[in-house]
């Protein structure tokens, strides 16, 4: 390599763009428990979606264990992790399972084939189903009181302190939904939530 070259392929005493605040928050995807220790041991944010309820509670409460075990620091129940989940609300039950199954079911057919790579044992059954996915807590569809109570029920065993919903409908979240959700979890404003879920449109 040419003596005129860096390492990165730039000119020498090029100025490399630099974070403006550090340490720079990592969110780190936890698909397994290999990448739960390594997320834990290295204090990354643990983002964790789409896991059965049991399997969820065990890793949560895990992650803390692990930190707490690796670097001497107690964590609250919920602190450096945050929970992802899909939300479909209409004004019956009835109606959001409706509604919500097309687009469950299309998902699979993109994302199932890299599910199996990732757990082999996935490949013996079919993809998960809808009311699967509900009773897992991953996906919760109903009305607005039904979403109020499920995520009031699933930060009662997390204590939740971020939270991203991604929403499987063409409209937006309203900014009813949002005061609803307030009125219930631990937060104080709309504002608070915006902040608690940056992904969450309202």
């Amino acid at each position: 390599r040419s003596a005129s070259v860096s390492a990165c392929g730039r000119p020498p005493g090029c100025v490399q763009p630099r974070p403006m605040t550090t340490p720079v928050c990592i969110y780190q995807p936890i698909r397994s428990e290999a990448t739960l220790l390594y997320a834990a041991r290295q204090r990354h944010v643990g983002v964790f979606a789409h896991h059965p309820w049991e399997q969820m509670v065990s890793w949560w409460r895990q992650y803390g264990a692990v930190v707490d075990e690796t670097h001497g620091v107690r964590l609250r129940p919920g602190e450096d992790r945050m929970l992802q989940v899909q939300l479909h609300l209409a004004d019956s039950a009835g109606e959001a399972m409706r509604t919500a199954r097309p687009g469950h079911d299309e998902l699979p057919k993109l994302l199932w084939p890299n599910s199996i790579r990732r757990t082999p044992t996935l490949a013996s059954r079919p993809p998960f189903t809808l009311e699967e996915r509900m009773a897992s807590k991953s996906w919760i569809v109903g009305t607005l009181e039904q979403a109020r109570d499920t995520l009031r029920e699933m930060q009662e065993v997390l204590g939740i302190e971020t939270l991203v919903i991604e929403h499987n409908q063409q409209a937006r979240v309203t900014l009813q939904v949002a005061r609803q959700l307030a009125r219930h979890l631990p937060i104080e404003s709309v504002d608070q939530l915006r902040e608690m879920a940056p992904f969450l449109v309202i």
